[in-house]
């Protein structure tokens, strides 16, 4: 299994078609690669610019100093944690989703599922693709 990093995606590509809805057997060099696939695995997402980061600790460090009530002095809280939660920007797709992606989309590789499985893949960035479909 691939654990991809940042803001990378692991796509299984949905398999070519054998024929045409007509019924049409479609021969191997006319196939045209489809651009749609599953999400396999999403990496924890990109970085946020530091300086966003040190804002959002300046103004955590702001809020406890005005609400130390807020403060569970049971919990080892510090604000290097918080910035460490807080200096990443959450990936908006997950393993499972169905998105669409570019023909030229990434880059192509032989990936194990957790079953041990080999798929095709494409490993790109989570902004190559498209949307989610639902």
């Amino acid at each position: 299994m691939l654990r991809p990093l940042l803001s990378k995606v692991v796509v299984i590509r949905d398999p070519d078609p054998e024929k045409t809805p007509g019924g049409i057997v479609i021969p191997e060099q006319a196939k045209e690669r489809l651009t749609r696939g599953t999400v396999l695995a999403v990496g924890p997402g990109k970085r946020a610019p530091s300086a966003l980061a040190q804002k959002l600790a300046a103004a955590w460090g702001r809020y406890i100093k005005e609400h130390p009530e807020a403060v569970d002095t049971e919990v080892d809280d510090t604000i290097a944690d918080v910035v460490h939660r807080l200096d990443r920007l959450a990936p908006s797709v997950e393993p499972g989703d169905k998105v669409l992606f570019g023909k030229y989309t990434g880059n192509e590789a032989r990936v194990k599922d957790e079953h041990g499985v080999e798929h095709d893949c494409v490993l790109c960035d989570e902004e190559e693709l498209y949307g989610v479909i639902e």
